[in-house]
């Protein structure tokens, strides 16, 4: 990743709008990042790891609060937009912070635009190929925190690359390992107190099982003792109770012939009551035929009544249509009167016009002249001028006064006719409805004196013609109608039909309940002779119910005693059960135990399995530390990682010591001096950059930023550094110096000035 160009708004000291184009600085090569301390030459690192990942480069920097401007106005918006190269293809993403939650933009190469921290998030880490820790610490070597990493001891080393490296899960593993153990400690211990809850020895459990399969087998053979003289005296006790229940039945017998008899009786008197009322019941079909007369002489009036509204309605139609066509005629002659009045208006004043014209022409005339109309020379009778003339214009306006009477004339013209058709029709449709209901009516006659004076009071067929009788029939028809209750009619008929029904259902039930009494008696009848006729002895019932209580204490004293044993062989059968199922369990336990047992142990010894994998990283790590280490010290220094612990009761394996080839000693990395510590974390950050790189599947990024720490070497070791760094730099990457020295300022051209006001930050770049 190579960003390309960066734009902050209201963000750290930024107040205005600032942009950085790195594109400026080349494709490779070092170059400064320089400004007063609080200038802001971190904040431009915040500002690429804001807009990828929506954190800063450091945890303290991390939220609205803390990114937004103080000298930012209140309506600017806080926001970083970044231009970045990534596999030889160009993103741009926009990030906006809200004082709840963010914005987030990303365009990628096919214009294709995401949104939304989680698409973009997911997006990004694809992009890039690191989360946002891993990208803290490839991209952005900060001093303070690869000093803190050279000095810290094996515990917070270990927390450093568990993050870095995700060697937490082999942790995890080790931490299940142990609860597994402990689980299986656990079954085992509730299987062996399921033996000493037994009293039994788990590790003797043949013995044991042979003692309880003893004792089951004596107390089988017991209860099946028991059972057969039960079975002899249940026998016994049967016989008893049949015999008394002989005496029992008998009795029980005759009250149920009592009771049958007595259903009889009931079954009798109802069957002969629904006799009675189905006689006194109307005779359907009578009733039908009755209300079938009154239904057709309703639908016959009602008829009648619909025609002859429908014929009034006709005549009515016909009254207004006459009345429309008489107007229509009236105004047909009217405007008949009119266009005459203006034809002759107009055809006199274009007379008058046009003899005008021809006295005009003829004023001009001379003998021996030719005449412009006809072309004689010989003038023996010219035309006089009229005293009356009309202008052209007039004549138009005369002529159009009399088109437009016309137009109407023929309008009202077409009116009269229509209304006359129309009327026509309906007195055919009139006719042909009078016919149907008025056979006898002489109806060419009649129609003549309708159509004389459609006003005129007539008599005979005319009168009905004139609807007087029309209407007194359809009075009648309505009264007829209004005096027939068709509904009451309909409902009596009903509720007759269903007096009927009910009835004969009534009449079948109370048959069929008859019949079963009658059965019912025999049989009780036969019962009784039966129970009579077979012979058997009825006993005293006093001597049978001594004899049944004595064989039910003999009963129950054996049923308590088996009881007792069957409650015993039980709970030998359940604790041998008990007994073996744990045998089993505690076997397949301990199988299991000793085999996670032996692997926990190996997984959680003094060197465990995350350490061990830290270990291998550890020591590529310090491989490619000590590369740059020797050149930035002349080849006196060199990073090793100590084996042992002075405390063995600390966790070891992850201390760095450095080996002095003046001395040709180990010391301790914390007895560096300044310059020289600030060599080992550089060195130390380099190659814990390479090594996530290589881990992270090859990943290769073309910009990194180092954030201070220069100022405590001296001139050699800084040449040293710088060489370092630049060797770096091959290819396409570009490499920052985050620092304010003035030696820096002087070996590296290319820089990027941060000035700081009281207005705020403003971002310059020198090439």
């Amino acid at each position: 990743m190579k960003p390309l160009n960066l734009g902050i708004s209201a963000f750290g000291p930024y107040a205005d709008y600032q942009i950085v184009d790195f594109t400026k600085l080349g494709e490779n090569g070092l170059f400064l990042i320089t400004g007063e301390t609080g200038a802001g030459k971190t904040s431009i690192f915040d500002a690429i790891s804001f807009a990828l990942y929506g954190r800063a480069s450091g945890d303290s920097r991390d939220n609205y609060h803390r990114l937004r401007s103080d000298f930012a106005k209140e309506k600017d918006k806080t926001f970083v937009e970044l231009e970045f190269l990534a596999g030889g293809e160009t993103y741009k993403i926009k990030r906006t912070i809200k004082k709840r939650g963010q914005d987030v933009e990303l365009s990628l190469p096919d214009s294709t635009i995401l949104t939304g921290d989680g698409n973009t998030k997911q997006k990004i880490s694809e992009i890039i190929g690191l989360d946002r820790e891993q990208f803290k610490q490839i991209v952005m070597i900060a001093q303070n925190d690869f000093l803190r990493f050279l000095n810290s001891d094996t515990e917070e080393r270990a927390k450093v690359l568990r993050r870095i490296f995700n060697t937490g899960d082999l942790r995890l593993f080790q931490e299940q390992l142990k609860q597994m153990l402990k689980e299986e400690n656990d079954k085992r211990s509730l299987i062996l107190h399921e033996f000493k809850r037994h009293e039994a020895d788990a590790y003797n459990s043949a013995e044991i099982f042979k003692d309880y399969e003893q004792q089951i087998n004596e107390k089988k053979t017991n209860l099946g003792e028991i059972n057969k003289v039960l079975a002899e005296l249940g026998q016994e006790k049967q016989r008893l109770a049949i015999a008394i229940a002989n005496k029992e039945a008998v009795k029980s017998a005759r009250q149920a012939l009592d009771e049958a008899n007595s259903r009889l009786g009931r079954a009798n008197a109802a069957l002969a009551g629904t006799a009675k009322a189905i006689e006194a019941l109307p005779k359907y079909e009578q009733k039908q035929e009755e209300y079938n007369d009154i239904l057709k002489q309703y639908k016959e009036a009602a008829e009648n009544q619909k025609n002859l509204a429908d014929i009034l309605s006709g005549r009515k139609e016909i009254f207004n249509k006459q009345a429309l066509l008489i107007k229509a005629q009236r105004n047909f002659e009217q405007m008949t009167d009119e266009y005459k009045e203006a034809t002759e208006l107009y055809l006199r004043a274009e007379e008058i016009f046009l003899r005008n014209q021809a006295g005009i022409i003829a004023k001009d005339l001379s003998p021996g002249k030719p005449c412009p109309v006809c072309g004689s020379t010989n003038h023996p009778n010219p035309a006089m001028q009229p005293a009356e003339h009309f202008s052209e214009a007039e004549i138009k306006s005369m002529r159009d006064k009399r088109d437009k009477k016309g137009a109407k004339r023929d309008a009202i013209y077409s009116e009269c006719r229509a209304l006359k058709t129309e009327t026509d029709t309906l007195l055919k449709f009139f006719a042909e409805d009078i016919i149907k209901l008025f056979p006898e009516v002489k109806l060419e006659a009649a129609m003549k004196r309708f159509t004389k004076d459609l006003t005129e009071t007539a008599s005979g067929s005319s009168a009905l013609l004139a609807g007087e009788k029309l209407n007194l029939m359809l009075k009648e028809k309505n009264d007829f109608i209004a005096n027939i209750n068709i509904e009451s009619a309909k409902k009596e008929l009903e509720a007759l039909a269903n007096s009927w029904e009910f009835y004969k259902k009534k009449k079948a039930k109370d048959e069929a309940e008859l019949a079963a009494s009658k059965t019912l008696v025999n049989e009780r009848d036969k019962n009784i002779a039966k129970l009579l006729t077979e012979g058997r002895f009825v006993p005293n019932p006093e001597d049978l119910h001594k004899q049944e209580e004595i064989l039910d204490s003999k009963i129950k004293g054996l049923n308590a005693e088996r009881d007792k044993a069957g409650l015993k062989l039980n709970s030998l059968e359940k604790a041998l059960n008990e007994l073996q199922t744990a045998a089993k369990k505690l076997f397949e336990t301990e199988e299991r135990y000793k085999s996670i047992k032996q692997l926990s142990d190996t997984a959680n010894g003094k060197l465990d399995f995350e350490t061990f994998a830290q270990i291998i990283y550890f020591d590529r790590i310090l491989r490619a530390a000590n590369l740059r280490l020797r050149l930035m010290s002349q080849g006196r220094y060199t990073l090793i990682r100590k084996e042992g612990a002075e405390d063995a009761r600390k966790k070891s394996g992850l201390d760095i010591e450095v080996l002095d080839s003046y001395t040709q000693k180990i010391r301790m990395a914390s007895s560096l001096s300044g310059g020289e510590a600030f060599m080992a974390s550089l060195s130390l950050a380099l190659g814990l950059s390479d090594i996530v790189q290589q881990n992270a599947g090859g990943v290769y990024l073309d910009a990194m930023f180092v954030d201070e720490g220069f100022g405590s070497l001296d001139a050699d070791v800084l040449e040293l550094a710088i060489k370092t760094l630049l060797e770096m730099t091959g290819g396409k990457r570009i490499i920052g110096i985050i620092s304010h020295i003035s030696e820096l300022h002087e070996r590296i051209d290319k820089q990027i000035k941060v000035e700081k006001s009281m207005r705020g930050s403003r971002v310059y770049i020198n090439i």
